[in-house]
């Protein structure tokens, strides 16, 4: 990575750290910020971090950051990493005792918090999609015209600002347990689902079902002919200004009674 790429990550990091938002949150003063987010020390670390080959891990930022984070005060005595996992928690369910108590912690784990987001969002650029570590969220254009639109934009604007999807990363890391896996696996498939359950351009159209055992129609296919199997088309809708649809074949030899149909025998393929 060059050193002019390396000094516009530092740029934007410190544009982030610096905002009136995490100022105000934080409680922080910008020349104090500045301080921490030392120039010198911060391009060496980038440059170790980029390109970005693999996912981050929250202990291998938390040891970038914490070189500079006395600056903040002084360590909580569980260690920063299992208190701002906690704290992250108390954001989402505030709690007065903990905040009167834990007052003192509360700038160097929000200053941290706010690392792991600008780090997370880089990765997120640079890596493939992960179903079980990160959501596919809809996109402005498909939920724009969804009667809720101003709703599920007031939850993304929460779900960045009340750093989620970070507390789920250090759930990860200091405890035993599985949240963000379970999480984000469960959205992915609801999400598949949703987006193909999206107004379609053109009725449904079904030429087969194995749920309701309709009869099937022997088609002349080569596949057919060779498998000795039965053959049916299935129309599906696709949402969008363009009507589209996906002739899809499904072939299954006839190995079990007529009108049983397992999806565990069933060979799908796709056809232009």
């Amino acid at each position: 990575m060059t050193k002019k790429e390396i000094r516009q990550i530092y740029k934007e990091l410190r544009e982030e750290m610096t905002s009136a938002e995490f100022l105000s949150a934080s409680g922080l003063q910008k020349e104090t910020v500045e301080m921490v987010l030392n120039r010198e020390y911060w391009e060496v670390q980038i440059a170790s971090l980029f390109p970005i080959v693999e996912r981050f891990t929250c202990r291998r930022l938390f040891e970038i950051c914490r070189a500079t984070m006395f600056l903040l005060g002084r360590e909580p005595e569980e260690g920063w990493l299992s208190f701002t996992y906690k704290y992250a928690c108390h954001i989402l369910y505030p709690e007065k005792e903990f905040t009167e108590k834990y007052s003192e912690y509360s700038a160097g784990a929000l200053y941290y918090l706010n690392v792991l987001r600008f780090f997370f969002d880089k990765e997120r650029e640079a890596l493939p999609f992960e179903p079980l570590k990160d959501f596919a969220f809809l996109s402005e254009e498909e939920y724009r015209q969804s009667e809720n639109a101003e709703e599920y934009r007031r939850f993304l604007k929460y779900w960045h600002r009340e750093y989620i999807y970070e507390m789920m990363r250090l759930n990860s890391e200091v405890t035993k347990f599985k949240t963000l896996e379970h999480i984000s696996g469960v959205h992915y498939v609801a999400m598949t689902i949703a987006r193909g359950s999206m107004p379609p351009a053109r009725p449904w159209t079904w030429h087969w079902s194995p749920a309701r055992r309709r009869p099937m129609t022997w088609a002349s296919s080569a596949a057919s002919r060779m498998r000795r199997c039965r053959s049916c088309t299935i129309t599906t809708p696709h949402c969008g200004p363009k009507a589209i649809t996906f002739p899809t074949s499904a072939t299954s030899r006839r190995t079990i009674p007529p009108g049983t149909w397992s999806l565990k025998t069933c060979l799908w393929s796709l056809s232009a």
